[in-house]
């Protein structure tokens, strides 16, 4: 069975690697093969990279060995990443063919702009899997081509508000952080450095998409819960292949799929212990993310409000900032509630997110609204208490609360912190058995429904996805198709007037002096080495006739190898001595040199002839001394066509030759 090659490259971070990894998994059991690329400090972290069949890890390098380093130098591991991930890239695509494993398709995640330029040189399609909501990349596209100025004017007005084509009503609140500026929010999760990389990066990739002719991204979302963002930008052909996790939590078509398998973090087994001896929907998760960092003020509001809670909690709290661990655990013992909040709950460093979603104890998810987290949480059914950060978590929190009902927003004071009132607050409207709460829980459960059903077998995602892979294995079928039947047009192309062949024998033509015998044999040798290379350039190379062997299939394939491998000894056989074009050029110099022989023999010919007709000084002395000394010359072919004279030319020679006679009478 023939197996495309596809190859996915992803931003070394936990979030852009789990969807990623999904994604190759949904590959494989279609068949395909997978290359999945990623930095190198993300897989040396990795606990245990998943082995499949079918698919193969390998890296680029992105500055840092170590991830934690990576992790604090942001900007430089992004632009190490594009200055030096091109070359790489282009090495493992090569390799690939030389290995009989052409790409069929190339597919990168964002922050990897530059990737579109690589397969575009390499004549490889291309297509973004975008790992945020459609209406992020909806509202990336209108503000970097349409709307930019209006609302950099009024980012700091909250009563104004935006209407974008196919999208819910936005104030500037609801935008990606990036789109701002004098975001008080992300000034303390963030340096300013950063939001200009990230924005600047996320621009490029829309000037990226706007300037491809049939630009495709599939995005992990499905068509049920995103159906108008999905169609509202008529110039991105926006897939959804979406939820993209593991398969044990959705369709359960491979049930050992349990969890993505390529985590960076490492985390505790425990909790799903301790979650086993809770009652059902009693658990409040807390978790904000790989990349959130929240300082201490607020971690201290956050701590007091689950304790007010009286309910049992589980909080993800990893060490963070710059990866010195030491000082963030002093940090972190100083909390004044910190040995309560080990007697109350649990706390744990990493856990298995979709274990502890999807465990009935759980009661509702208190999130920075990263996308995956998100998602999950939907495809989970769990309520959520909305508290986003930067990036596109706040145009996420308003998709939960207003859009899909399932959650509550925690609102934000003058100092940017959300106050443990506030948080106590949210939290009893999603815990308690009020109306509000259980209109929620009915939401959460229908799109968990949806979600399941979007990826099932005949499902919007299934078919959107196989419809894709369809679309792209045809088009590089076809393409290998051409490639492969371009021979005999080239070889057509090069012997007609003015076509390579044709151009390189005039050349050598025009090379052959008289009495050039050793350049002659050289000009030989040169135009059998331009005749191979006409044969390279009208014939497949090696590596494009591999790349079309193991894309094209059915009985056209051993044809095309038995017609290619013919013509390619043919054209051997025909440079080699005395071979069809050994013999035809060997047949040519000699028909140069006799035919310069033949015009010389015809110079002392009409020599002859002149002085025969200028005897008893029928010419003047000039005239004759200009005309010998055009023949001594050998310019008697200014006067001749086709190799002899004219009769025009040869009448008025001998009418010269009367009159000279003539006069001297």
């Amino acid at each position: 069975m023939l197996h495309h090659h596809f190859l996915l490259i992803t931003y070394p971070a936990q979030g852009h690697i789990n969807p990623t990894l999904q994604f190759a998994k949904r590959l494989i059991r279609m068949g395909m093969e997978v290359t999945l690329v990623t930095g190198v400090s993300a897989l040396s972290r990795m606990a245990k990279a998943p082995s499949s069949a079918g698919l193969t890890f390998t890296t680029f390098p992105d500055g840092y060995a170590e991830w934690d380093k990576a992790r604090a130098d942001f900007s430089h591991q992004l632009s190490e990443i594009k200055r030096s991930g091109s070359q790489a890239l282009t090495d493992i695509i090569l390799r690939s063919a030389e290995q009989g494993r052409p790409v069929t398709c190339l597919v990168h995640t964002l922050l990897l702009p530059w990737v579109t330029g690589v397969a575009r040189r390499l004549h490889v399609p291309s297509a973004l899997l975008w790992i945020q909501t459609a209406t992020v990349l909806d509202i990336y596209y209108y503000y970097f081509n349409y709307y930019g100025d209006v609302v950099r004017k009024n980012s700091n007005n909250p009563s104004c508000s935006i209407e974008l084509s196919g999208l819910p009503l936005l104030t500037c609140g609801d935008l990606p952080s990036f789109l701002l500026t004098g975001d008080d929010l992300t000034s303390f999760l963030c340096s300013s450095t950063l939001d200009s990389i990230s924005f600047s990066t996320f621009q490029e990739q829309v000037e990226v998409l706007t300037q491809e002719t049939n630009p495709k991204v599939l995005v992990n979302t499905f068509n049920e819960l995103e159906a108008e963002a999905l169609r509202s930008v008529d110039k991105l052909m926006l897939i959804g292949i979406g939820p993209l996790i593991p398969s044990a939590f959705l369709d359960a078509k491979d049930p050992s799929d349990t969890s993505f398998g390529a985590d960076i973090f490492h985390g505790s087994t425990d909790c799903i212990q301790w979650l086993n001896s809770k009652p059902k929907s009693s658990v409040i998760y807390v978790s904000f993310g790989t990349l959130c960092d929240l300082p201490k003020p607020q971690m201290e509001e956050i701590a007091r409000a689950l304790l007010d809670s009286g309910r049992p909690f589980l909080w993800v709290l990893r060490s963070q900032g710059s990866g010195n661990v030491k000082d963030r655990d002093q940090e972190e013992e100083k909390w004044s509630c910190r040995e309560e909040l080990e007697e109350k709950g649990m706390i744990v460093p990493w856990c298995s997110q979709l274990e502890v979603l999807s465990h009935p104890s759980l009661g509702c998810f208190v999130t920075h609204c990263g996308w995956n987290s998100t998602l999950e949480g939907l495809a989970c059914g769990v309520p959520i208490v909305a508290f986003p950060q930067w990036s596109d978590q706040r145009t996420n929190a308003k998709l939960i609360t207003e859009m899909w009902k399932t959650g509550v927003r925690a609102l934000v004071n003058e100092e940017g912190i959300v106050e443990s009132d506030e948080m106590k607050r949210c939290l009893e409207i999603v815990m308690e058995d009020g109306e509000r709460a259980r209109e929620m829980r009915r939401n959460a459960e229908k799109w968990k429904d949806l979600a399941r059903e979007a990826v099932k077998e005949g499902g919007s995602s299934d078919r959107n996805l196989k419809a894709f892979v369809d679309e792209v294995v045809a088009e590089r079928v076809e393409e290998m198709r051409r490639n492969a039947n371009k021979p005999k047009d080239l070889e057509k192309e090069t012997v007609k007037e003015g076509g390579i062949s044709d151009k390189n024998l005039k050349v050598f033509v025009d090379e052959v002096p008289e009495g050039r015998g050793e350049e002659t044999v050289r000009n030989a040798e040169k135009c059998k080495d331009l005749a191979r290379q006409v044969v390279n350039q009208s014939g497949s190379s090696d590596k494009d006739h591999k790349a079309f062997v193991e894309e094209a299939d059915g009985e056209r394939v051993e044809e095309l190898r038995s017609n290619t491998e013919k013509w390619k000894d043919l054209a051997a056989e025909a440079v080699n001595e005395a071979g069809y074009s050994d013999k035809n050029l060997g047949a040519l110099v000699d028909k140069v040199a006799e035919e310069k022989v033949e015009e010389m023999r015809n110079g002392e010919k009409w020599k002859d002839l002149t002085r025969e007709g200028m005897k008893d000084g029928a010419v003047s002395d000039k005239n004759l001394k200009a005309l010998l000394d055009e023949v001594a010359a050998g310019r008697l072919e200014q006067f001749s066509m086709n190799g002899g004279f004219s009769h025009k030319n040869l009448k008025a020679f001998m009418d010269d030759i009367a009159a000279g006679e003539e006069q001297y009478n």
